[in-house]
């Protein structure tokens, strides 16, 4: 793994690698299936070069090994990794901490092995910790307390993880039944990708195909007033088909029409109009 210079890969996005001592792998949280007989360091820096495959260029990825290691790597889109930061030092195996362990007293107090230092607990850091009662809350339905921690995970973000942050809350936000508010949020990040990677890139794409998702779940009146602004910012992101804005426009049209059409009977002036397309799907979490 040969070694390149960290200023030339940008801290955004960091892809989060965990290897466990069973043989299992997570990518941002997420379990990687690893195949029969394969190397979850594989599967899950593949997963990693995926994701450096879909904005072009490598990406900065933070993989913690099977004894708890900590390693800053640049993972390619064609899975070329190049070492960023080694660990300071190795972690002991799991086999090691046990030799090097105290052993108690016939007292029942405990001895401390010289030359060793008291083993503090492994607590997880604050985002760690949030994004796993984050992932409760929305299984559990709970959305109070789901905005509340997605409030909380903006809040404790560094400026690496800000960005993911904020997405997050704008997808619970919108997961919770509240489009405007999770519009007006996506909005917000498609506005802050654009002016930070520029009209074509993927996030900035998505954030504002998601926004106008949101926009395309409110009622007819909240549609028709945020209109100008939403074709605007089709206008400026257009997706890579282009289409943004006029998916946009048949969608307002197609309201305008179930306004307009008469309740029995055909003849309205809309009668024939195509349907909006479809939800965008998405996974809050990636």
């Amino acid at each position: 793994m040969p070694d390149t210079d960290p200023q030339q890969v940008p801290g955004w996005p960091l892809v989060e690698v965990l290897l466990t001592p069973e043989g299992a792998a997570a990518v941002n949280g997420s379990p990687v299936p690893v195949p029969e007989g394969g190397s979850a360091r594989a599967a899950a820096l593949a997963r990693a070069a995926g994701t450096a495959a879909r904005i072009g260029r490598p990406v900065r990825t933070r993989l913690t090994d099977a004894e708890g290691a900590e390693w800053l790597i640049a993972v390619s889109p064609d899975g070329t990794e190049a070492l960023l930061a080694a660990p300071e030092q190795k972690a002991r195996s799991r086999k090691d901490r046990r030799r090097t362990a105290p052993q108690p007293r016939p007292d029942g107090s405990e001895a401390h092995t010289p030359g060793a230092a008291t083993a503090e607990p492994a607590v997880p850091g604050p985002s760690t910790d949030t994004r796993s009662r984050l992932t409760a809350a929305v299984e559990a339905q709970d959305w109070p307390e789901a905005l509340k921690l997605c409030a909380e995970l903006v809040r404790a973000a560094t400026p690496v993880e800000a960005d993911a942050a904020f997405e997050i809350q704008a997808r619970v936000t919108g997961l919770s039944g509240n489009s405007a508010a999770a519009y007006a949020l996506l909005h917000t990040l498609a506005g802050r990708r654009l002016a930070a990677h520029g009209p074509s890139h993927p996030d900035t794409v998505a954030a504002a195909e998601a926004a106008q998702e949101q926009w395309a779940r409110m009622g007819p009146e909240q549609a028709a007033h945020l209109s100008d602004e939403v074709f605007a910012l089709r206008a400026r992101i257009p997706g890579p088909d282009g289409r943004g804005a006029t998916r946009a426009r048949r969608h307002l049209l197609g309201l305008h029409t179930a306004r307009t059409r008469p309740a029995a009977g055909g003849g309205g002036a809309g009668e024939g109009f195509p349907a909006p397309d479809g939800p965008i799907p998405h996974t809050p979490f990636e």
